[in-house]
């Protein structure tokens, strides 16, 4: 199966991979550069992106408390003795557990799978092959949550882009300002790394916590006013790559009507504790996004598995 995002989106495809249950390759080239992402049983359970600055495992245990960077630094020299996974060599550390490197794979995953919703226009393949992967830390992520986190992106994208403004704004703390509530850790990242000098480009590349999720923090920050614009830009937000191909996602890929629906809804009904409605017919939803899903399948000329 091959073709563009011009007949189908990536949610389209992820979608149909999700409810047919695909096992394979799919490579997407895009701006430059190749994603390949692997499934298995509809699963996601591979990703990478040539020159895509994905958070780096270690720079994830870092962000999420489990060690600290001198800790990191001991751990990459004892694996450049001894090449071997660094999760192993943390573990062998008795700094994390099994299960803790496995969640900061799936993350590594996640974060790359869903830049493709970002994407404007872009040629895939879809091959059925065996896919390899690290199945002693790699936990296979569920695809719909990828596709419900990816609407849930696309949806706030807009109004987040509107806070923060160009790559090359420029925010700052502002004095005595207090939150309302005890930050998370990735909140405090955030908040402690606006210094009122570097730009949000640079910001997004030192933090290693994708453009997305920078910029959510940063414009909620805003709105909360713990911090403030020092300087208006308008250059294009990118995520650190290496190379000269920026890749910005300030435009909106929008999702079919029936996939967004059918993932918002869900997204919404999970949200809402029992005694709350939801604006959604939730059931229908679902029901259309399969029929999007055949009648993908029909317009490539392949019915789906029973």
């Amino acid at each position: 199966m091959k073709g563009s995002f011009r007949e189908f989106t990536p949610a389209d495809i992820i979608q149909m991979l999700h409810l047919q249950r695909k096992s394979g390759r799919l490579t997407v080239r895009a701006e430059g550069r190749d994603w390949v992402l692997g499934f298995e049983d509809g699963r996601l359970v591979q990703a990478n992106c040539g020159g895509f600055g994905a958070p780096r495992l270690g720079e994830i245990l870092v962000r999420q408390g489990y060690l600290d960077r001198e800790t990191l630094a001991k751990a990459l020299t004892t694996q450049a003795e001894r090449p071997r996974h660094l999760g192993a060599v943390l573990e062998e550390m008795g700094i994390v557990t099994h299960s803790d490197i496995a969640r900061a794979l799936s993350f590594q995953l996640q974060e790359i799978a869903l830049n493709l919703f970002f994407l404007d226009d872009g040629d895939y393949v879809f091959e059925r092959v065996p896919v390899n992967y690290d199945a002693e830390y790699t936990t296979p992520v569920n695809t719909e949550f990828i596709l419900m986190e990816g609407a849930r992106r696309v949806d706030e994208w807009p109004a987040i882009h509107e806070v923060v403004g160009g790559g090359d704004a420029v925010f700052e703390r502002v004095n005595d300002a207090r939150p309302a509530r005890p930050l998370v850790q990735a909140e405090r990242t955030v908040l402690d790394a606006v210094d009122g000098l570097r730009d949000v480009n640079a910001l997004v590349s030192a933090l290693s916590m994708g453009l997305f999720e920078t910029c959510r923090i940063l414009a909620q920050h805003a709105g909360q006013g713990l911090v403030r614009p020092a300087r208006a830009g308008n250059a294009p937000l990118v995520e650190p790559i290496s190379g000269t191909q920026p890749a910005g996602i300030n435009r909106v890929q929008r999702m079919p009507p029936a996939a967004c629906a059918a993932v918002d809804a869900h997204a919404a009904h999970a949200a809402h504790p029992a005694g709350h409605a939801v604006p959604r017919l939730w059931w229908l939803a679902g029901a259309l996004a399969l029929g999007a899903s055949v009648a993908m399948w029909a317009a490539l000329g392949r019915a789906p598995l029973p």
